[in-house]
């Protein structure tokens, strides 16, 4: 299975490749109704830790796509009880077939390469006022930003929501932008968190891992954590209508 995502769960305790895991969920959702009978879709579910939480919580029926066909076989087999896609986010009219009425995206939209075409699949899979959540990293221009995630194969892109060119791509795609929330702070003690983990578990993680991927990884994430203390990377939640 992809290797760095199980080492993220290890030091995340549960499937999750977001950060904050449960409490970035949580703090996600407040504004979001809950209801057994809707269809929820978790765009980038990766391990299937996020879909299988909001399931629990009662969100809906939830299906998860992930472009990772590896995290997809783990995702089917560890949540059977779940409904989980191997695809691009760009496919998902011939992935999917039903409509949603909410549509997720954890720490994942960053990373999509075709991030206008992205917004209009997923407004061809949702129902006329569908809500549309992101949660994702953010900056404070339109400038190009080194991405951090050098070793992994899906992130090779690293394009964080620049809130006025992301209110353009969706209007243009058929959603309203409701609204945003900066979480840059959170950002910053989750990865300080998550960096703390590294070096008080690193040799056991170098056991069950290697010390290559460790050390890319510990590396990656440091450098994240220092764009974020910089200004130059933050996080932000989004809030979109289908309209």
């Amino acid at each position: 299975m992809n290797q760095s995502k199980q080492l993220l769960a290890c030091l995340r305790h549960g499937d999750f490749a977001h950060p904050g895991e449960v409490e970035a969920i949580e703090l996600t959702m407040p504004s979001i109704a809950k209801h057994p009978h809707q269809n929820l879709l978790d765009v980038g579910c990766g391990l299937g830790g996020t879909a299988h939480y909001l399931h629990s919580q009662g969100f809906g029926h939830v299906v998860g796509v992930d472009l990772d066909e590896e995290l997809i076989r783990y995702a089917k087999k560890r949540y059977a009880e779940l409904a989980f896609v191997h695809g691009d986010v760009c496919d998902l009219t011939s992935l999917v077939h039903k409509t949603f009425q909410m549509i997720c995206c954890f720490s994942s939209f960053f990373s999509f390469p075709l991030q206008q075409d992205a917004l209009h699949a997923m407004a061809s899979v949702a129902d006329k006022g569908a809500r549309l959540i992101i949660f994702d990293y953010s900056k404070n221009s339109s400038e190009w930003v080194e991405s951090p995630f050098r070793w992994s194969k899906t992130a090779t892109h690293f394009n964080p929501i620049y809130i006025p060119q992301l209110k353009e791509m969706l209007s243009k795609s058929g959603w309203h932008f409701n609204n945003s929330m900066d979480v840059t702070l959170q950002f910053e003690q989750w990865y300080e968190t998550l960096l703390q983990q590294f070096e008080s578990r690193q040799s056991e993680l170098i056991k069950q891992f290697d010390s290559t991927l460790f050390d890319k990884m510990y590396d990656g994430y440091r450098q994240l954590l220092l764009a974020i203390k910089a200004g130059t990377v933050g996080g932000v939640i989004v809030h979109a209508t289908r309209e």
